[in-house]
């Protein structure tokens, strides 16, 4: 499965909306430039020793996380270890352990899915198995022989490596609490940092309260990601939540064209898409709300854009259903 491209912060959000829309958001959105160049020097070391082509593979990789479309994860580091009054050095290497894990996220997620781009199996795993250790090292570096972090380590990669389909079944609609809670193990990998600050803090008891507002936008940004992605879902035969949630079936057992129909016409009711997307809002509001409290003003700014950002992408993309469904009825009725 590919865990990190289901939670993954603001892939499609800013691309889906309109252009004069996609300006205004970006231009609030930021990566530290210091934390960038820190953290590409951090990749060209990691794989230095690799034949060429596969470090210019690397090359590619950083230049695309190094975009706000992923601030998530370049920002959350640094909000949390701001917060409890971290050094700045710290911040910076905190951020710089965290693009290099993200980056081994999405190559293994690439090719435990068979998306390897130019690179064959081997290749990427090769690559993912360089950037690794790279991460790994930053944190024995920071924070050394803590048993206690490298437990929470190993746990959130359990929780990532096991999340499989089992999770993208769930209907979410008839989801108790704990299912739909179920979908934060697909970006488990992003609470590392949260242990880390906790471990560098002094304040180990607080994990549970510092990962509960990025385990709550981790539920939000799935649901998300599946409203934005329901048709090219359909098109290569992956689970999808927002498709199951409104037909009533993973993946429906008819030709493509007549399920898109469906699901454009399921979209115009009010009933369960408003479900839906009162599920996610919910989950981003408890995220700003524990952000709140917990003084991580940063994330909670983000948050807060995020969650105009889902909102407007909701309202672009059933403005786009209506306008398709519109064509089909006048070519319909000028015969």
């Amino acid at each position: 499965m590919a865990v990190v491209d289901r939670a993954r912060s603001g892939r499609n959000f800013i691309e889906s909306l309109p252009a004069g829309s996609q300006s205004v958001v970006g231009a609030r959105r930021e990566l530290n430039p210091a934390d960038v160049v820190q953290a590409a020097s951090a990749y060209s070391r990691a794989v230095s020793n690799l034949p060429a082509p596969l470090r210019q593979a690397g090359e590619e990789l950083f230049a695309n996380l190094a975009s706000t479309n992923w601030q998530m994860e370049w920002g959350l580091p640094r909000w949390l270890a701001e917060s409890r009054g971290l050094p700045q050095t710290v911040c910076a290497r905190l951020v710089e352990a965290n693009v290099l894990g993200l980056g081994y996220v999405r190559l293994a997620d690439d090719g435990a899915d068979g998306q390897t781009g130019s690179l064959d199996l081997e290749e990427t795993r090769r690559l993912a198995d360089s950037l690794y250790p790279a991460a790994i090292a930053v944190y024995e570096d920071l924070i050394g022989p803590n048993p206690w972090f490298w437990q929470q380590l190993e746990r959130f990669l359990t929780e990532w490596r096991s999340a499989g389909l089992q999770v993208l079944s769930v209907d979410v609609l008839d989801a108790n609490h704990e299912g739909l809670q179920g979908l934060a193990r697909l970006g488990a990998p992003l609470q590392i940092c949260v242990a880390a600050v906790c471990a560098l803090a002094g304040q180990e008891e607080h994990l549970a309260r510092l990962a509960a507002p990025v385990n709550s936008y981790l539920v939000a940004s799935v649901l998300i990601d599946h409203l934005c992605d329901w048709r090219e879902d359909l098109r290569a035969g992956r689970p999808n939540l927002l498709v199951r949630s409104l037909l009533g079936e993973q993946m429906p057992g008819i030709p493509i064209d007549e399920s898109q129909l469906r699901m454009a016409e399921a979209m115009l009711q009010p009933g369960r898409v408003n479900t839906y997307l009162k599920l996610a809002a919910g989950e981003l509001r408890d995220a700003i709300s524990a952000s709140r409290r917990e003084r991580l003003d940063g994330l909670a700014d983000y948050l807060g854009l995020f969650e105009e950002e889902t909102r407007q992408t909701a309202d672009y993309l059933v403005g786009e259903i209506r306008s398709l469904l519109r064509q089909a009825a006048e070519m319909l009725f000028s015969h």
